[in-house]
């Protein structure tokens, strides 16, 4: 029943797997915010699938990748979203202020400006990164880390070579705004870049890179990348279990922890692994009302719905406020992107339990204290964001990325 169209090489079967697709709805009748039953989310399936534009999903969903997870079938119904984003893309493109909001965009975009607002430790580090020799084994960071490297500047990875360059995203901000063509042309340069540094074993930093690399993007474009993938979550895990992060101080705090979608869609096993890690470090568990695969966003991938950040403002804020609901005392996130877009919500709620890293918290039980340059540094990024995209603010209508 797939429509076989076929946009820049990327074709809808490829992606979506309506073999498997029975069009019970039951993904769509779960979600949080589509709010509909199983017959109407059957519909509105068939409807995606025919081609339709459908307002009922497209203008609701806050792509969090949850209904993957739901869909009992394994047919990837969050690819059949995407989809068709990647269709009103082609048509259209997107607001010119996103593109400065891509990492891969050009010289001038948020991360560029961000820079002279970095420690000169900071950005030294991000040099060091970006030009390293390459190795057997590296840690890969993800583009949002060039928002706040100081995280990663730990003893926690002492000895390991590290790599990170705006140049070679994973292409997980392209595939989730739609732009198919760009993300796989991010997967196939970065798969070329690795190879070229001879890593064998690539310890994945961010959450969203570890799902693109060995979900999104061999599922939906066929690329493999020849290196054995590691979130850095089950690393840390066996390092503790195995005592070479020695823990001098159990934390006795309790947290509430934002999954993040990547998270979600990675499975049960990786979500436990998170709480485990708390655990070891003495950490106290308070599960918000929506969790596990059940999460919500932080609100930064609602951005693509609608191309608005008014729609990301909301989100946010709405989901930091839940953290508060649990009555923990900190909340934490292995999501950079979720860390720094939550910390930028309380902005406008500082009554929430501060947002940490769970590196940081990890460093506090090692007897390291975490640099958090991240209350002055969320300014820095709206000032950075508003020098960046000062002058497309100027310019209607959408425009397509140039590759």
């Amino acid at each position: 029943m797939a429509n076989s169209n076929k946009k820049g090489g990327i074709r809808l079967e490829d992606m979506f797997a309506s073999e498997k697709c029975d069009y019970c709805g039951e993904c769509l009748a779960k979600c949080d915010w589509i709010k509909c039953n199983a017959e109407e989310g059957s519909d509105f399936i068939v409807r995606l699938v025919k081609g339709e534009h459908v307002p009922e999903v497209m203008n609701v969903c806050t792509n969090c990748m949850n209904c993957d997870s739901y869909c009992p079938q394994g047919a990837r119904p969050y690819n059949l979203i995407i989809y068709r984003w990647y269709e009103r893309y082609q048509r259209e493109g997107i607001p010119p202020v996103f593109k400065r909001a891509l990492p891969f965009h050009g010289e001038v975009n948020v991360w560029s400006k961000l820079e002279k607002w970095l420690s000169r430790r900071e950005r030294k580090n991000l040099h060091r990164w970006k030009n390293t020799s390459g190795a057997e084994e590296m840690l890969f960071l993800g583009c949002n880390q060039h928002y706040d490297p100081y995280i990663v500047d730990s003893r926690l990875f002492a000895g390991i070579p590290v790599f990170s360059d705006r140049s070679y995203c994973c292409g997980e901000p392209a595939f989730r705004l739609g732009l198919l063509d760009e993300a796989r042309r991010c997967a196939i340069n970065l798969q070329e870049k690795l190879k070229g540094l001879g890593v064998k074993r690539l310890l994945v930093f961010c959450p969203a890179c570890y799902n693109t690399l060995t979900n999104l993007i061999p599922n939906s474009f066929g690329i493999n990348y020849e290196v054995e993938l590691v979130p850095i979550v089950s690393w840390l895990k066996e390092r503790l279990e195995g005592g070479s992060i020695p823990i001098k101080k159990s934390l006795n705090v309790s947290v509430s922890i934002q999954d993040s979608c990547h998270g979600s869609s990675l499975g049960k096993e990786y979500l436990q692994e998170t709480r485990d890690v708390l655990t070891m470090i003495g950490a106290s568990v308070k599960e918000m009302e929506h969790s596990w695969e059940n999460m919500r966003c932080c609100g930064l991938g609602y951005a693509a719905t609608r191309y608005s950040l008014v729609d990301v403002v909301f989100k946010g804020v709405k989901r930091l406020r839940e953290t508060g609901q649990t009555g923990s005392e900190l909340t934490t996130t292995y999501c950079n992107g979720c860390y720094f877009t939550m910390n930028m919500m309380r902005m406008l709620s500082p009554g929430s339990p501060p947002v940490y890293h769970f590196v940081e918290l990890i460093q506090m039980a090692m007897g390291e204290k975490p640099v958090r340059k991240i209350n002055s540094r969320r300014y820095a990024i709206v000032l950075a964001a508003l020098e960046a995209v000062k002058f497309e603010l100027l310019k209607p209508g959408k425009k397509k990325i140039e590759v």
